[in-house]
């Protein structure tokens, strides 16, 4: 499924575009993977979520609706003007509130205990991109031709010695715990840049030379989501898989 808006920043008179795709991936019976565009409040967010039987998927998209909802309601009725710092202290806020919500809903049922997503958003704001982020779903910036990935994975190791291998364990997750801090920041945008949000089902088994090729090239948003969703499959990803772009003129 994809989803694709264009629309103008009436504050910087930019355009942007942008694109969400995601897939089922090669092993999984569902898609626990949630992603939003707001196109009015320039607003974009992604969960990828896990947990027995449906739990990850309600996690994942509980939390994109969680904060769906704040952004339009701030949005509708702040009187005031707004600031960039003061929305980064909003986004920060209501990562906090959004993980209190799925924490309740994990302890108030069996089937949902457990449960969690990471959760990653961007908001464009006065030529300038607000992100933030719980989790392993990454956020990168293509920009004069140099990839950057602008958040850091909320991760450790644990070795495997019987596999002679290292298990990735997420070390902050919406849900999990009664209290997360995200990781917030502001970026100054610049024309002709791209950023991708993505979950680990794409960058767990993508080189991140392979993904600057495909984000470079001189094709479509949504060619490049599905150069991105099939090089991930052809590589071996068994998880979900999911994409979403935005791309300034």
């Amino acid at each position: 499924m994809g989803d694709m808006a264009s629309f103008n920043n009436s504050i910087s008179q930019l355009k942007f575009k942008s694109y969400g795709t995601s897939d089922i991936g090669l092993m999984r019976e569902k898609n626990e993977d949630c992603f939003a565009i707001l196109q009015e409040e320039r607003f974009f967010a992604l969960a990828d979520g896990m947990g027995g039987h449906k739990a990850g998927e309600i996690a994942s998209k509980e939390a994109v609706s969680y904060l769906c909802q704040a952004v339009r309601e701030l949005f509708s009725a702040s009187q005031s003007p707004l600031t960039c710092e003061m929305l980064k202290q909003f986004i920060h806020h209501i990562f906090q509130n959004a993980n209190s919500w799925v924490y309740h809903l994990s302890n108030s049922l069996d089937e949902y205990q457990g449960m969690g997503t990471t959760l990653s958003s961007a908001l464009i704001f006065d030529n300038h991109l607000i992100t933030s982020h719980i989790g392993d779903s990454r956020i990168y910036l293509l920009r004069n031709k140099q990839l950057e990935l602008i958040t850091t994975d909320h991760t450790s190791y644990d070795k495997c010695p019987k596999k002679n291998s290292r298990r990735k364990v997420l070390t902050q997750v919406i849900g999990s715990s009664k209290k997360v801090t995200a990781d917030t920041r502001i970026t100054q945008i610049q024309e002709n840049d791209l950023f991708l949000i993505c979950s680990d089902g794409l960058t767990d088994y993508m080189k991140e030379n392979t993904l600057y090729d495909i984000l470079s090239r001189e094709t479509s948003l949504v060619t490049k989501s599905d150069e991105l969703i099939v090089t991930a499959k052809e590589s071996g990803s068994s998880d979900n898989i999911t994409a979403l772009m935005i791309e300034i003129h």
